[in-house]
């Protein structure tokens, strides 16, 4: 009695690909001495795409865009099927063009092996497979380390910003994913998590009303809960084998992106996707290290930017770096440079008076500069609306109408504050100076070299015209007939003259440290102060009463300073005479005729 026989099919290869040969061994297995006309063998391949809903009323259909992708088709003549097994090899050469097999809500492609044993006067046995096309495999080359961002700019800006790094742009079916992700500048944001997704995204490439749609989505939660301020968070991620591949057909085109997103509580999230490559590997990839993101990123950005200035015309001197606070400091022409990132609530932070009001909570670079006091009672801040005061004919009109300028002597600080030094000065977002020192504020945090390296830039030319523009301070009027007699005293004890007011400062007398300075109301002068350091034990109504009966002055302890008054102009001739009994009154409080100051 005839019988239909068991079918079994094997493929070879398991996983076939676009342009390679598939062979398919046909195995039919029989019980019963039974006859067949044929068996036939049909590979055929079905594409549909969603175009649009139709209605009629009571019910909506879907239509769809169709096409055969192909139909392979071989056929072996009739016979007699024994008691036994019985077995056919059919090869067919798959197009170079077959996309893999796929299937999303909207789109599915699909191939089919049907296998048919014609069997007359008797139901024919029919056997339908299900054959799983790939995409080819490639050799994954060297790995692609990036890094991408949120930030635009080259400097950070007000909203936070988000890093991811991979260690390659390609993700292996199969296979694994290194990379890290970073947040900087939350401020006051909380987080639920931060997660790493792997993204799949369908678009059709023909009409339809249904556009670009997610087909795929796997997500990794790399950090629960709010992470430390710039700090990298790595993850190493397994990619399933069954993700789709990245291709393109007739009707749509996958593309793959990996995404991280910063789940906000009670707000919006941050999230940032970046394109990737989704394909199956020859052989293992080579590991590679993942670009640094966060205050790591961070550290390279500033010592890139450092070096680049040590290459500067001009000179740097004491270059430091801190990579823990972010700042660093350097000196040229004995002006002292140092700069950090600042955020949030640091940025209202007093600034001696010089910033405007204009700091907000954002990010910023601020700079400050110090150089040995000039001696010009000179104060120039940002000018607030409440600003008032005169101008002063003898300054830069241009330099007033942004700042306000408060000076002794306006003539005398002309030179210090030339159109070079304005200039310089204005180029800042905010930035304000006065006899010692000035600050400049560039609003926007550390993010690139280029951006960093043009603010220390500003500043290595801002130190440079300070410099310059000190050694052109003349002396104040009152004592301009004098200043070479001034000079000599300063050069004769090893002293710096302040040119703005020609103290006499940084000098010692039997091992005393002394500070000669001028009294002055408005631009008159009116006496002089013979001055050093009052010890921390010190009985300070003791070195009062000693160093007035020694000098014949009045005295005073202010500021950790003890000294003497000269109500008139003490004459230049007569400072070491007077220096000479003040440095032994303090040597005698001291314990030593002559010894050394401790």
């Amino acid at each position: 009695m005839r019988s239909r026989p068991d079918l079994r099919l094997y493929l070879t290869p398991r996983q076939p690909t676009a342009g390679a040969r598939l062979s398919a061994r046909i195995q039919l297995q029989s019980r019963t001495h039974t006859p067949y006309d044929g068996i036939e063998v049909r590979l055929v391949g079905n594409e549909n795409r969603y175009e649009r809903s139709t209605s009629d009323g009571n019910s909506t259909s879907a239509r769809y865009h169709r096409r055969e992708i192909l139909r392979l088709a071989a056929e072996f003549r009739g016979g007699v099927l024994e008691p036994g097994t019985l077995e056919r090899e059919v090869t067919f050469e798959l197009p170079q063009d077959a996309p893999p097999t796929f299937r999303s809500t909207l789109a599915s492609i699909a191939y089919e092996l049907e296998v048919r044993v014609r069997i007359p006067w008797w139901p024919d046995r029919r056997g339908r497979f299900v054959v799983t096309m790939h995409t080819p495999a490639t050799d994954p080359g060297p790995p692609r380390p990036k890094l991408f961002t949120t930030e635009r700019s080259e400097n950070r800006g007000d909203d936070p910003v988000l890093e991811l790094s991979l260690e390659d742009d390609r993700l292996v079916l199969g296979g694994a994913l290194a990379g890290a992700v970073a947040i900087t500048g939350l401020g006051g944001k909380r987080l639920r998590r931060v997660e790493v997704a792997c993204v799949a995204l369908e678009t059709a490439l023909v009409r339809s009303t249904a556009g670009a749609r997610e087909a795929d989505r796997r997500t990794w939660v790399v950090h629960q809960g709010t992470p430390r301020e710039g700090a990298a968070l790595p993850f190493h991620i397994a990619i399933p084998p069954e993700l789709p591949p990245s291709f393109q057909s007739p009707f749509i085109r996958v593309t793959h992106f990996v995404e991280a997103k910063a789940v906000v509580a009670l707000g919006r999230d941050i999230t940032l996707r970046v394109p990737v490559v989704a394909a199956r590997a020859e052989r293992a990839r080579t590991a590679a290290p993942v670009p640094l993101v966060g205050n790591a990123r961070q550290a390279t950005v500033w010592q890139a930017a450092l070096e680049r200035m040590q290459e500067r015309p001009g000179g740097v001197e004491g270059l430091h770096f801190d990579a823990e606070r972010g700042s660093a400091s350097f000196t040229r022409d004995g002006v002292l440079i140092t700069v950090a990132e600042e955020d949030g609530e640091v940025r209202r932070r007093p600034r001696r008076g010089l910033l405007g009001d204009r700091s907000g909570g954002g990010p910023c670079l601020v700079a400050e500069l110090s150089w040995p006091a000039l001696g010009l009672d000179l104060r120039v801040a940002e000018r607030r609306w409440t600003d008032f005061g005169e101008r002063h004919a003898a300054l830069d009109e241009t330099l007033q109408r942004r700042f306000t300028v408060r000076v002794r002597e306006p003539a005398q600080a002309a030179p210090f504050l030339n159109p070079a030094l304005r200039d310089s000065l204005s180029s800042f977002d905010e930035a304000g100076l006065d006899d010692e020192r000035a600050v400049v504020l560039r609003r926007g945090g550390v993010y690139q070299v280029e951006g960093l390296v043009r603010f220390l830039t500003q500043l290595h030319g801002l130190a440079g015209q300070v410099a310059r523009a000190g050694h052109d301070i003349p002396p104040p009027a009152a004592l301009a007939a004098e200043a070479a007699a001034w000079e000599a005293v300063a050069s004769a004890r090893g002293a710096r003259l302040r040119p703005g007011d020609l103290a006499l400062v940084d000098w010692a007398l039997r091992g005393v440290p002394l500070a000669l300075t001028h009294r002055w109301e408005g631009q008159r002068l009116v006496g002089s102060e013979l001055s050093t350091p009052l010890p921390v034990e010190a009985d300070a109504d003791a070195w009062r009463d000693a160093l007035a009966e020694a000098t014949g002055a009045g005295s005073f302890v202010e500021g950790g300073r003890v000294g003497v008054v000269f109500p008139e102009l003490l004459r230049p001739e007569a400072v070491l005479r007077v220096a000479e009994a003040f440095s032994l009154a303090v040597a005698s409080l001291l314990g030593s005729d002559v010894g050394p100051y401790r």
